[in-house]
């Protein structure tokens, strides 16, 4: 089945403001999808909804970001709509049933479910919000029956906000979902000794995937933030202490200015020396050779090997994935599962600190103090403290089997490091058949590595 959408160029901007001496001020506009009915020809309704999608600054990364998650949702009713030869605005309740029980109904030839009831619901939800934009943007009635749900929401501060959400009978009801939990240290270890045995990987490869893992775990970032480490970056963290790193989500802010960089954009984490070193030794002596062979111009920190382009998300899950089968991990493995390591580990260390005597202690501690909600999304990229609830439970039960010390995040970020560099060398001096001195020194690094 032919896809309905199609990307316009990466480089396209599009009209934004207008200055005194009208000339126009230009806003970039790469990536955004467009969509077309079955028969090629475009879709005029859902193309504003989309430019109205864009201009409130929904994600475009990632081949498309949430733009093309929402353009690959409603391509379903625009295939459904050509099918019934009916209008967008003239469909029924009854139509819009049969539409999303067909959905739900669908199956793949071995007889297993094409899609989950939460992706049907997703699916769903978006078109009522696209057949409800319609209807307001064109001054006229829809004919499906949508409802407004009144959601109360209290954010960090304590104060009360009320938003308005379209829903409709026939959207299905969100089904549990089976809870992720972060990546542990010995997950990690099986993950760094596989990549560094992979005979099958070329030496750049390994190095590769040493520097990967490490970036996943004392980053925390999201997956396409970690493909957008420049190489710059590195270089200015050796001054700093600090890495420069993207955040992809919470909207895109638009500026009259299109050549200012909008500093809410990127976050900075703290960097020990021993990452650092990590990190220029393998733009050094591991990236750069590459660079000059495949002669790539841009600064991204990660290549591909064979053509020099940056590595994209799918390719980092797909290492990962990868590693995790090399080692015969069973345990859940994914990139964004050391973002919930890293998350969590923050606020263990802020537990130990803090000396809380109960879990509802800790969380009014961070309702209260400003300081430490501040930090706690200038690390992580979250816009709302309140979405990291699930973690403040995971690191209370972590902090309360751990020792009573009060390590601080900078700490264990060290420890991490310092594992990291144990890891790698255990691994070299395996592979290396070591000398009986060696092995000594083998041994102790076991036993160190235990302690860490």
């Amino acid at each position: 089945m032919n896809k309905l959408y199609k990307h316009i160029n990466i480089n396209q901007k599009l009209p934004f403001a207008v200055k005194p001496d009208h000339s126009i001020i230009l806003s970039d506009a790469g990536n955004i999808p467009t969509l077309r009915w079955p028969n090629g020809s475009w879709c005029i309704e859902a193309n504003i909804w989309i430019l109205e999608l864009y201009d409130r600054g929904l994600s475009r990364s990632d081949r498309g970001g949430s733009l093309l998650s929402y353009a690959t949702n409603i391509s379903h009713l625009i295939r459904y709509c050509d099918a019934q030869n009916t209008k967008f605005l003239d469909l029924t309740d009854l139509q819009f049933n049969f539409f999303v029980k067909t959905l739900l109904g669908q199956r793949r030839a071995d007889g297993t479910k094409l899609r989950t009831q939460n992706t049907v619901k997703n699916i769903a939800k978006n078109c009522v919000d696209f057949i409800d934009f319609l209807s307001r943007e064109f001054h006229s009635p829809s004919r499906l029956t949508i409802a407004v749900i009144e959601q109360t929401i209290f954010t960090p501060d304590g104060s009360k906000l009320i938003r308005n959400s379209k829903t409709h009978s026939a959207i299905p009801p969100m089904t549990r979902v089976e809870e992720r939990f972060p990546i542990n240290s010995e997950t990690i270890k099986c993950l760094r000794l596989a990549a560094a045995a992979d005979a099958s990987a070329s030496p750049y490869v390994r190095s590769r995937r040493r520097v990967m893992i490490r970036c996943f775990e004392m980053l925390g970032a999201r997956r396409a933030e970690v493909g957008q480490l420049r190489v710059r970056d590195v270089r200015a963290a050796v001054q700093t202490q600090h890495l420069r790193v993207v955040t992809l989500k919470g909207g895109v802010r638009r500026s009259i200015n299109p050549a200012a960089e909008d500093p809410g954009r990127f976050r900075e984490i703290p960097i020990s020396q021993a990452d650092l070193k990590l990190l220029t030794d393998y733009i050094e002596y591991v990236r750069a050779p590459l660079a000059r062979r495949l002669k790539t111009t841009h600064d991204y920190l990660f290549l591909n090997e064979r053509t020099g382009n940056p590595l994209t998300p799918n390719a980092f899950t797909a290492e990962i994935q990868h590693i995790a089968k090399l080692g015969k991990i069973l345990d859940p493995v994914s990139p964004h599962l050391f973002r919930h390591r890293f998350i969590t580990k923050i606020f263990v260390a802020e537990i130990l600190r803090q000396k809380a005597d109960s879990l509802e202690d800790f969380k009014q501690a961070i309702l209260e103090t400003e300081s430490l909600k501040r930090k706690i999304q200038e690390l992580t990229g979250h816009r709302r403290v309140a979405s990291l609830e699930r973690y403040i439970h995971l690191a209370w039960e972590e902090a309360m089997a751990i020792s009573k010390t009060s390590p601080k995040f900078k700490t264990l970020t060290e420890i991490d490091a310092i594992r990291e560099q144990a890891t790698a060398l255990l691994a070299n001096l395996t592979e290396k058949r070591p000398s009986k001195e060696t092995k000594a020194l083998l041994d102790l690094l076991l036993s160190f590595e235990a302690l860490l």
